[in-house]
């Protein structure tokens, strides 16, 4: 019997570190690339809100008031690997100037 209680708790080990791993992985992906407003991202980039508003122009952000922020599309932005998203139509996202030269939309 001993060896099959051992058995089970390295069962039960692995299954609550498989879990844990599934959760954190899941969480991270909601909680890191979440939106934004435009104290947050000011905050989050160590600048001011005025640099926000100076650059909202170019920074990708929701159409809506009050503007949003996605984390990740303001991140690329801010490394130079996004410059502008554009509309093209309704419901349609068209990325300008991407640096890399391999990206493509559709087909």
């Amino acid at each position: 019997m001993d060896i099959f209680k051992v058995f089970i708790d390295e069962i039960r080990k692995i299954v609550r570190e498989e879990i844990h791993n599934a959760t954190d992985e899941i969480l991270k992906k909601y909680v890191e690339d979440k939106w934004m407003d435009k104290k947050q991202l000011a905050e989050y980039w160590g600048v001011s809100v005025k640099w926000i508003e100076n650059n909202l122009e170019d920074i990708p952000h929701s159409k809506t008031l009050p503007w949003r922020f996605k984390k990740s599309l303001a991140d690329q932005w801010r490394m130079g690997e996004l410059k502008k998203l554009e509309v093209v139509g309704k419901g349609n996202v068209s990325i300008k100037n991407y640096k890399n030269s391999n990206f493509k939309i559709g087909k």
